[in-house]
């Protein structure tokens, strides 16, 4: 298991699936509500819930241009990169989930996607800007078969 540090702890056991979500940069709330103690499964699930029913913040994902970028960076990092083999893979209105058997480090990976999935001033798109990495939510999802 690899483990390496910037503002929180990663881990990223050997031959395990990895879920991984990220954010739109600015898309939590200003406010955090406190609730009781939760499992983490749960936990996930209550912060992706608020996530999804976003009144403000950035939601540029709706726009087909910008989410087409992100999906394009995710077929970019398995196919012409090889960092990764994608099994599942959803875009939200300001946060994406995806589901990876690695190839290569965490933080490669998730640098290699975020700095693709930026779209051409050409497009038309906004500029779509992620979440800083330590802002990353990991799950391991078992062992590769």
């Amino acid at each position: 298991m690899s483990y390496y540090e910037r503002h929180l702890p990663h881990w990223q056991p050997e031959g395990a699936a990895l879920f991984l979500t990220w954010r739109l940069h600015g898309s939590l709330p200003r406010t955090v509500e406190i609730l009781r103690p939760k499992p983490p499964g749960k936990a996930f699930v209550a912060v992706d819930r608020k996530l999804d029913g976003a009144a403000t913040g950035p939601r540029w994902l709706q726009d087909e241009r910008v989410a087409q970028v992100v999906a394009d960076a995710l077929h970019y990092g398995e196919r012409q990169l090889g960092l990764y083999q994608l099994r599942a893979w959803a875009l939200m209105l300001n946060h994406v989930h995806i589901l990876i058997d690695p190839e290569a480090r965490l933080s490669r990976i998730t640098k290699a996607i975020k700095n693709h999935a930026k779209p051409m001033p050409s497009s038309g798109a906004q500029a779509c800007r992620f979440g800083k990495t330590n802002r990353t939510i990991m799950g391991f999802a078992g062992r590769k078969s």
